[in-house]
């Protein structure tokens, strides 16, 4: 039994190197959204550097606002979603917080199709009798 439950924390461990390899792509997807928040900022700095060719008027300071808040919340959502997915990673090997890694994976269902196939990886590992003795504390 004792070789069963070895084979099965290694097959947590590798269910975690997914989830980090997840977590830091989606990490650096999110820096995408800096050149939003940056375009932003850049053209409430100095809206006059953006002009209507037709008009000549500058760019209203309202587009500036609207890019560089929903860039910034994009990045926000992207790095928290990706720490989240990181701790999950974390936890698969300590063997704590099965709520957080069963949330995590219903997040990850919308990453089609490597976080697709973790997260069924996930709840069918998680369904085994296994689990009860490997996060036993909660």
């Amino acid at each position: 039994m004792d070789a069963e439950l070895a084979a099965y924390r290694q097959n947590l461990r590798l269910l975690s190197w997914g989830y980090a390899l997840v977590g830091v792509l989606f990490g650096f997807t999110g820096c995408i959204f800096f050149f939003h928040l940056f375009f932003g900022l850049f053209t409430l700095i100095d809206p006059g550097a953006f002009r209507d060719d037709a008009t000549g008027e500058p760019m209203p300071v309202f587009f500036g606002l609207t890019m560089s808040t929903m860039g910034g919340c994009a990045i926000l959502s992207f790095w928290t979603i990706a720490g989240l997915i990181l701790l999950a990673s974390r936890s698969l090997v300590s063997g704590r917080r099965k709520l957080l890694i069963y949330g995590v994976a219903v997040l990850m269902l919308m990453n089609f199709p490597l976080g697709s196939a973790l997260a069924v990886v996930t709840f069918v590992l998680l369904s085994k009798p296994l689990a009860a003795r490997v996060f036993e504390g909660e």
